[in-house]
């Protein structure tokens, strides 16, 4: 095959051609400190770094979610905590209103201080968070106790988050089968006090069991709290590996790069110097005089 100076000229010109995209690449890796600007640089890495992406999104999700359960629980606790306070009050009451020694005045003043918890018990009945009642279930956009009347609207159903892939936690406290039972007793309470030290002895059993079926409620959201503490912990953990094998893979290797940005430039240059050389060339340089 004959070379003739327009193959020549060509050849140099492609070769300057690559070499300026990979020039080019290599300079852009430099300044970004990522492998690659485009997909079709690395489509290998490029998928990963999706993947990861992805990941990392998800993740995310998850770690939110556990934040807004974790401020719901500790809202729900809170009421918890007042209404265990009440009732531990009620107890004392109750004990005081069983003394036989107790006169019909003494009796009426333990009653109206009942009845001051009833109207307690029955505001964290309806207790709010974010503009939505803690206890009522998923009908939750509606007051759960209908004070004038007494009647409970909430229902029983949970209320879960997610998260995490397989991890779900229901953040709300099933008041329907809590306060209505609650404010039954403490309604007897007070009837009880009207008809004597007997009769509020009677009630001091219901008002133990009403106890401990509060400090079970608040035993469940602790446990549920803890549970949600532990997945935020492994999400961190998750978040932290991801984030270093996101940062791997879409990041350069900034040694190898300068390295190979000072071979390729040195190669440009070489090549312009040859191509400065062999391009002035013409028919008559070949002729001999």
């Amino acid at each position: 095959m004959r070379i003739t100076p327009e193959i020549v000229s060509q050849n140099l010109l492609t070769a300057l051609n690559n070499t300026e995209q990979r020039l080019s690449m290599l300079e852009a890796e430099a300044a970004t400190g990522k492998a690659f600007q485009v997909p079709s640089d690395h489509p290998g890495r490029v998928a990963q770094s999706l993947s990861l992406t992805n990941s990392l999104a998800l993740v995310s999700q998850y770690q939110s979610a556990g934040q807004a359960a974790t401020s719901q629980l500790n809202a729900a606790d809170a009421a918890l905590s007042q209404v265990q306070h009440i009732l531990i009050q009620m107890q004392s009451t109750a004990v005081e209103g069983a003394n036989a020694t107790q006169t019909a005045a003494d009796e009426a003043a333990l009653a109206k201080t009942v009845d001051a918890a009833i109207t307690g018990l029955e505001g964290l009945a309806n207790s709010q968070f974010n503009g939505q009642y803690l206890f009522a279930g998923t009908n939750n956009q509606t007051p759960p106790l209908n004070t004038a009347t007494g009647a409970w609207t909430g229902n029983p159903a949970a209320i879960t988050f997610q998260i995490g892939s397989n991890t779900t936690v229901a953040v709300n406290v099933d008041g329907a089968t809590l306060f209505p039972r609650l404010l039954a007793d403490l309604k007897s309470l007070t009837a009880a006090l009207a008809s004597g030290p007997n009769q509020v002895q009677a009630m001091i059993p219901a008002l133990q069991s009403d106890l401990t079926l509060v400090s079970n409620a608040r035993a469940s959201v602790g446990a549920r709290l803890d549970l949600v503490n532990q997945q935020s912990s492994q999400l961190t953990s998750l978040s932290a590996t991801l984030q270093k094998n996101l940062s791997t893979a879409e990041g350069a290797n900034m040694a190898s790069v300068a390295t190979l940005l000072a071979q390729e430039e040195q190669a440009y240059q070489a090549a312009l110097q040859s191509g400065a050389q062999i391009l002035p060339l013409s028919l008559l340089n070949f002729l001999k005089p």
